[in-house]
């Protein structure tokens, strides 16, 4: 996989969490409570991030080993990627290929949040997903503070939260939050590193629309395959992603004729020349 450039940071996270169990906090935690009480009483726990993210946070995940929803998760990742078979119909729900920044935050938030809720307080197991604000978010973040003004969050006690454990309750303060601003967050880490600065093009009226990296991880020999397409090859790329109608739909009727309407050749050249630039990062 490694051999095969496949953003692999999820498929460890998960793997790791499965085999050996432990929590997997990002680099930008602030712990304010140690998380003792948690692993004597949970098989696993993490937060929740409210609807402006595609459901549990990425940035702190702790499970027991062996836990089914961390397998679930490496399954669901390794189907997505093309290397188990797609028993959870990913494609169907999350484009492959498609740019690089959405794989990001397909494959690791909405595979954990899929795996965690189909197997949730199952198998014996003692399950818990915290509020938004117990291990998530400060509640002087603007994303938790925007989403309690619209109402789509309610947290009548921030930063505490009751458990029932054994019959018995339980009030927990807040753990931690962490950042996930673009200077600390998961995405620049995941997958920036290895791809040209983000540059954009002009459409037909004139106004200008971010130009990024198609990624087909199911390629073999070339993830970066797609972004080879011209405006004379549309049909014949379109042809190769037969069955996946929303690849189709989004990338080789919209956004590629989009862009042949003001440039020629290539649609990978502007980007290899980006990156081949002497100040480009």
């Amino acid at each position: 996989m490694i051999k095969a450039n496949m953003l692999i940071l999820d498929v460890l996270k998960s793997m790791i969490l499965y085999n050996f169990g432990g929590v997997m906090v990002h680099r930008s935690y602030t712990l304010e409570r140690s998380f003792k009480e948690l692993h004597r009483v949970m098989d696993s726990y993490m937060g929740f991030e409210g609807h402006n993210w595609p459901g549990i946070a990425p940035g702190l995940i702790a499970a027991r080993p062996k836990h089914q929803a961390m397998e679930e998760w490496l399954n669901f990742i390794l189907a997505y990627y093309g290397y188990r078979a797609d028993v959870y119909g990913t494609k169907d729900i999350m484009p492959m290929p498609y740019f690089r920044q959405d794989i990001v935050s397909t494959s690791g938030p909405r595979g954990l949040t899929f795996a965690v809720h189909n197997n949730l307080n199952k198998w014996g197991n003692n399950d818990a997903i915290f509020k938004v604000s117990m291990l998530s978010l400060n509640i002087s973040h603007g994303a938790y503070q925007q989403q309690m003004r619209l109402g789509e969050i309610i947290d009548d006690n921030p930063a505490e939260e009751v458990l029932t454990i054994g019959g018995n309750e339980k009030v927990f303060e807040r753990f931690g939050f962490y950042r996930f601003e673009r200077e600390y967050g998961f995405r620049l880490k995941t997958g920036e590193w290895n791809m040209p600065k983000i540059m954009t093009w002009k459409l037909e009226n004139g106004k200008e629309e971010g130009q990024y990296w198609v990624i087909d991880l199911n390629d073999r020999n070339d993830i970066l395959s797609p972004n080879y397409v011209t405006k004379d090859t549309i049909q014949y790329y379109r042809k190769k992603y037969a069955g996946r109608p929303l690849v189709q739909s989004m990338l080789f009727d919209q956004w590629f004729p989009e862009y042949f309407k003001t440039y020629e050749g290539r649609y990978a050249d502007r980007l290899f020349d980006k990156e081949q630039e002497p100040n480009a990062e």
